[in-house]
């Protein structure tokens, strides 16, 4: 994982060291344990997601939190780039599909 380093004042006026990850939200920290940490993010965001989306699936096949990505990314309308081994088209298509299936369940309730 690449760590950026920024620096910081804190109230008392003082400069200190802060880590990029150091800014990420809880709900958020699945990110840490991303296969895809370090990866230049460009990867995962090809101009044709249909064609070049292979070695990114590759790295999300292996990834240990790929259901957390791929929540967050449906949850959060991200639509372009590869998130949780998808394309944006497929998770327009798997919450369209969680839609109709909500809506029949409550149709039968």
């Amino acid at each position: 994982m690449t760590t950026v380093n920024t620096t910081t004042v804190n109230a008392a006026g003082r400069a200190g060291e802060r880590r990029a990850e150091d800014d990420i939200r809880p709900e958020e920290h699945w990110r840490r344990r991303a296969a895809c940490a370090g990866f230049d993010t460009a990867f995962f965001f090809p101009e044709d997601e249909d064609e070049a989306a292979t070695g990114a699936r590759e790295i999300c096949a292996r990834c240990p939190v790929r259901e957390d990505c791929l929540e967050y990314a449906l949850a959060n309308r991200q639509d372009e780039g590869i998130w949780g081994g998808l394309t944006g088209g497929e998770r327009r298509r798997l919450r369209r599909r969680r839609r109709d299936a909500a809506r029949r369940a409550a149709a039968a309730a």
